[in-house]
């Protein structure tokens, strides 16, 4: 992702959680107005409650009397409404005047007012208990009923009262949790969306990076292509003159008239010749890879033959080369595998001084072997290590910079890995790793 392309991203993100943030926030002050509401709702039948039952006792009261049946029926009529769970009058030092429904759901001892416990609401007043007068509305003289009903009548203790009701609250608190779950699913569903919003726009983001980069490719790949072809047949077309130039010049170096110096020159351009098709060599084979045509390969052999190869070259520098007897076979295309341990061997030998050492090593690691070429020479600097496979670039004067470039190539052409370890000061370690084992 560019740098342009991170600035609307970030705007797009934090638009996308302001958003969030302002959704929840109205989501949870809605939650919250409407708990708010269900409570008021409770608050205000308690109080109704508690006003009417006063009201009626006032009503029912004589000359500062109560009947017990009569009283209590006015409370047991009350506790039968849905939603009332348990009533209760008493005076300040707790004796019970009267009461209706199941007592034990009233707490002991002083309680602040309303208050909410679990699945219910207690709520309580102190109710001024004035009766009418004495013979209000009531016929005057003569029986003795109303005497004898008035004896059947209990004097109010002494006041204050606390008159307490208690209010079932389940209903609300199952309408509460429900809008708590209501509330926690449209929080998630926000949340989600965001994240999805997100997802689908860095993804979205991403993919036209990957398409950009891909195209970009794609046109690095067939320039490069065009540009391989052309230097392939450029060459290709080099290497027949330069041929020319050497069978011109072999033929004056065996001239029976030439003399010692014309000899000399001779010599210098076959050898120049060589090296500059030697080159050509390599940039074909980096230009135009081959595909690997897979056999057993017994390394004994391989290493044993290799060696005899740059025997004479070792012989001259004053450097050894040292391999172990290791009894594998491996499946790979023996000529791809030669030129690259031989580019290696040539490049440990470059960078080796006389009376080096270069060991190539096999070890065995499951189904597979890798192979090291290790050397005690003057290393990679670890600033160019990242660019050691790079074609053409190289330390060595005279080296043209494709070896490992080459050998990088045959190795991905095997499903290989190449790996360059270089301490400094400790010499140089280049493995192939994956050599699949057969036999």
């Amino acid at each position: 992702m560019t740098e342009g392309q991170r600035k609307p991203v970030g705007w797009a993100l934090l638009a996308a959680a302001l958003i969030a943030a302002a959704s929840m926030l109205l989501l949870y002050r809605n939650y919250r107005t409407e708990a708010q509401a269900h409570r008021q709702v409770m608050l205000e039948r308690g109080r109704t409650v508690l006003d009417s039952l006063a009201a009626g006792i006032r009503a029912h009261g004589r000359m500062g009397r109560y009947h017990g049946e009569r009283l209590a029926a006015i409370f047991e009529e009350l506790a039968a409404t849905p939603g009332i769970l348990a009533l209760e009058l008493r005076t300040r030092e707790g004796s019970i005047i009267a009461s209706a429904g199941d007592m034990g759901l009233l707490p002991e001892g002083p309680l602040a007012t309303p208050c909410w416990l679990e699945s219910r609401l207690v709520m309580a007043t102190e109710p001024e208990l004035t009766c009418p007068a004495p013979g209000s509305g009531r016929r005057r003289g003569g029986g003795g009923r109303g005497a004898q009903d008035l004896a059947q009548w209990i004097p109010f203790p002494a006041g204050p009262y606390r008159l307490s009701v208690v209010l079932d609250a389940a209903p609300m608190r199952r309408q509460l949790r429900r809008d708590q779950l209501q509330l926690a699913i449209a929080c998630a569903v926000a949340v989600g969306a965001i994240l999805l919003g997100t997802w689908v726009l860095l993804a979205r983001l991403r993919q036209r990076s990957l398409q950009a980069a891909l195209g970009l490719a794609q046109e690095r790949a067939t320039h490069h292509e065009r540009l391989s072809q052309l230097g392939a047949g450029l060459a290709h077309e080099t290497k027949n003159p330069l041929g020319i130039v050497r069978g011109l010049a072999q033929t004056i170096s065996n001239a029976a008239h030439a003399d010692r110096e014309t000899k000399r020159v001779a010599h210098n351009i076959i050898d120049e010749v060589d090296r500059t098709a030697g080159r050509i060599n390599s940039f074909l084979a980096l230009a135009k890879p081959k595909a690997p045509d897979l056999a057993p390969v017994d390394l004994d052999a391989f290493l044993g033959h290799l060696l005899s190869v740059v025997e004479p070259e070792l012989e001259a520098s004053g450097i050894t080369l040292e391999h172990a007897q290791t009894g594998y076979r491996v499946l790979a295309d023996e000529d791809l595998l030669r030129r690259g341990v031989l580019n290696l061997v040539i490049n440990a030998l470059r960078a080796s001084h006389e009376g080096g050492t270069i060991t190539v090593e096999v070890q065995p690691e499951a189904d597979t072997v890798t192979l090291s070429v290790v050397d005690n020479g003057c290393g990679i600097d670890p600033q160019d290590l990242p660019r050691a496979t790079e074609p053409y670039f190289t330390r060595f004067e005279g080296g043209c910079g494709l070896g490992l470039a080459i050998v990088d190539q045959i190795a991905r052409a095997h499903n290989w890995k190449l790996t360059i370890a270089s301490p400094p000061g400790a010499g140089t370690r280049v493995s192939l790793h994956g050599l699949r084992r057969v036999g």
